[in-house]
């Protein structure tokens, strides 16, 4: 009888907070979201090119991976229908009022969209912080061709709702890993080899 309770006040609560909250809700303006985007575009191109061994001649495939990661988030955000904060959007996926959400569902849909630009100066694989925890967080990381796992760049797009976030796996304020049985199974995935990925990791912390 939990789960029924647990499913039912989370529906009761999201349908409280829909109502409280949709007189304050309003449509940005597309043309202010579009130069908000361009900003980040701007501004994760430069940490990607900031990145040990990547440097300037790295830049016009930085640029790609950022303009790719950006709108991808953000298809994505209007695909799931995000709630925000993220943790209760993940309650409303667990409870089965959304289909997908999870940190892990985003690196799942965004992997793929990364690894098809075929970038030869970075390489794009899965990252995993606090793994075989309830704080697990999963996430896509690009790292400059030839270089370890630390010299990384995470890419989050879970943490601001689809508004794409980025930050060094080194210095990061929580340890940041290397992913292998993530990576393996999207890279088979979208070399048409289906197969779906575990939902716990305890992968290496480098490549």
């Amino acid at each position: 009888m939990q789960p029924v309770f647990f499913r039912q006040a989370i529906r009761a609560l999201a349908a409280f907070f829909v109502l409280s909250v949709s007189s304050c809700v309003s449509i940005r303006d597309p043309l202010a979201v579009a130069a908000t985007d361009r900003d980040v575009v701007s501004r994760v191109t430069g940490q990607l090119v900031a990145l040990p061994g990547a440097g300037e001649v790295t830049r016009p495939e930085a640029t790609r991976i950022a303009s790719v990661a950006v709108a991808a988030s953000r298809e994505q955000a209007a695909r799931y229908e995000v709630a925000m904060p993220g943790w209760w959007h993940n309650m409303m996926v667990n409870a089965g009022m959304k289909e997908r959400g999870l940190c892990w569902q985003w690196m799942e849909d965004i992997f793929p969209k990364l690894r098809a630009l075929d970038t030869r100066s970075f390489q794009i694989v899965c990252g995993v912080r606090n793994p075989g925890t309830r704080r697990e967080h999963h996430c896509v990381v690009a790292i400059p061709t030839g270089r370890p796992f630390e010299d990384g760049l995470v890419l989050d797009p879970w943490v601001k709702g689809g508004e794409l976030d980025a930050f060094p796996v080194r210095g990061a304020s929580r340890k940041w890993h290397y992913d292998p049985l993530w990576t393996a199974p999207l890279e088979q995935r979208i070399a048409g080899r289906h197969r779906s990925p575990p939902a716990q990791t305890t992968p290496p912390s480098t490549l």
